[in-house]
């Protein structure tokens, strides 16, 4: 790589073109995962509430929310929608072909 500097997203793009499918598939999902993540600490930051308000306003466990929160955890959709709901909202969940990419609206 030399002294010239790289952005982070080439150099994501050339090293996941070396890697496997397999390792492009795992390395996806846990990007989605990743994306989830943000969406619920996002949504719950919104609504001003601390993970142990939201905890309170949902009926789902502070420590789910904090494992969905960091990342640790696969959230069922279940748990997703029992968020929404209990908030007044709803997940809206879409596919896009064209980036084969699951988006949460």
């Amino acid at each position: 790589m030399g002294d010239k500097p790289v952005l982070f997203d080439a150099y994501l793009q050339e090293d996941l073109a070396q890697q496997s499918d397999e390792y492009k598939k795992e390395f996806h999902k846990e990007v989605y995962m990743l994306k989830i993540a943000c969406k619920v600490m996002n949504f719950r930051k919104e609504l001003g509430l601390t993970q142990r308000e939201f905890a309170q306003k949902t009926g789902v466990a502070q420590s789910t929310i904090a494992d969905i929160e960091n990342g640790n955890v696969d959230p069922r959709l279940s748990t997703l929608v029992k968020l929404g709901v209990n908030t007044g909202f709803a997940p809206d969940i879409s596919y896009t072909e064209n980036k084969k990419e699951l988006t949460f609206a």
